[in-house]
């Protein structure tokens, strides 16, 4: 039997489309994978799912509609919880692909219609189907002057009883077999106002007395050369002495991300940090405390671009040590740590100038 008078929400993420199309796809999967978990977590009304689809939630409450002002906040908050979690992703971001650099783009925008829907169920899952359910999914294709909005259906108003103020606009679009169908839009960007600032990450000034430093030259471009560097999958393929690498594969690589080598049966965990950026430059930073000896010591990697096939990369290792003994110790673990550090970027310019290279 159909539902009557039950609502049908659907959050659709705008600019998806040439978002996975022109940027490097393991890193969008990632990124949108994280924003529909971030939707989905943001429900706080009982919506039934009915399913994901790519790029949006399709969203529906049986024989039941919300209020117009809990739908507002229902939105808002999908909204707020979206948009936070891109700003924390530019605020953290280290990889420099399209997709990386492009997921703050993103928009969000929501259709909402009620009406009348039976359910079809396969192999276990129920899904809404009628008319009422390809109406609210034919209104993603629209010619409201925004991208970023909210789509209330005029059965949606007459139902809630509900009286719009300026801030609407009346539209409506005709569609091959459903006629037309009348609604009214609202542009949401302002909503943005009401995001809360994020903490400051403070980078770091790279200047600390006892440091070793050299450079290494690549025959390969810049970015390319950052993204075996700053990925993940790759380090194995040119860390020098490194038995495994241990991280969360469902992650990308950010600022506060944390991952362990294990050298030689040793457990040494790293953090990621943010360094301050110079003009033409592309630093990435690491940090531990697992050094005997030491309190920390901070690794940064310094790379600039010479032409479109050629880059160095500075390496900086800086220490900070734990006591006397430490600065005592610091020639011989200094030494150590020279060598392995070279030896792996060895390897990372053989790795990135051979026709072998996973990018």
């Amino acid at each position: 039997m159909a539902a009557n008078n039950s609502l049908l929400l659907i959050p659709d993420i705008s600019g998806f489309t040439d978002f996975v199309h022109n940027t490097e796809i393991s890193h969008a999967q990632h990124i949108i994978s994280e924003l529909l978990e971030i939707l989905i977590d943001a429900n706080t009304n009982n919506l039934e799912l009915a399913e994901i689809e790519g790029d949006a939630l399709f969203y529906y409450k049986h024989e039941s509609i919300l209020p117009f002002n809990d739908l507002l906040d229902q939105i808002k908050r999908f909204y707020l919880a979206f948009h936070h979690h891109l700003s924390l992703y530019e605020n953290r971001r280290i990889c420099q692909c399209g997709a990386c650099t492009a997921a703050a783009d993103l928009n969000l925008k929501f259709v909402v219609h009620i009406g009348a829907f039976e359910f079809i169920e396969v192999k276990g899952r129920r899904k809404p189907i009628g008319s009422s359910v390809i109406a609210v999914h034919r209104l993603l294709k629209n010619k409201v002057p925004s991208d970023e909005y909210v789509i209330l259906t005029d059965d949606y108003l007459q139902q809630t009883n509900t009286k719009l103020g300026s801030a609407w606009t009346i539209s409506s679009e005709i569609y091959e077999h459903l006629g037309e169908i009348k609604y009214h839009f609202k542009d949401i960007h302002d909503y943005k106002n009401e995001l809360e600032g994020l903490p400051e990450i403070v980078a770091d000034s790279l200047t600390r007395p006892l440091s070793i430093e050299f450079d290494t030259e690549v025959n390969r471009h810049v970015l390319d050369v950052y993204e075996l560097l700053t990925n993940f999958n790759y380090r194995r393929m040119w860390n020098s002495g490194l038995d495994a690498l241990i991280y969360d594969e469902t992650k990308l690589n950010q600022v506060g991300v944390k991952h362990t080598c294990v050298i030689d049966g040793k457990h040494i965990d790293f953090e990621s940090i943010k360094s301050k950026k110079g003009e033409g430059q592309w630093i990435y930073g690491e940090q531990t405390e697992d050094i005997p000896f030491m309190k920390r010591v901070f690794t940064y990697n310094i790379l600039k671009a010479n032409s479109p096939e050629s880059t160095t990369i500075t390496v900086k290792a800086q220490f900070e040590t734990q006591n006397l003994l430490g600065k005592l110790m610091f020639p011989i673990i200094k030494r150590q740590f020279a060598k392995g550090v070279q030896a792996s970027f060895q390897r990372l310019k053989k790795l990135a100038e051979s026709s072998d290279s996973p990018i």
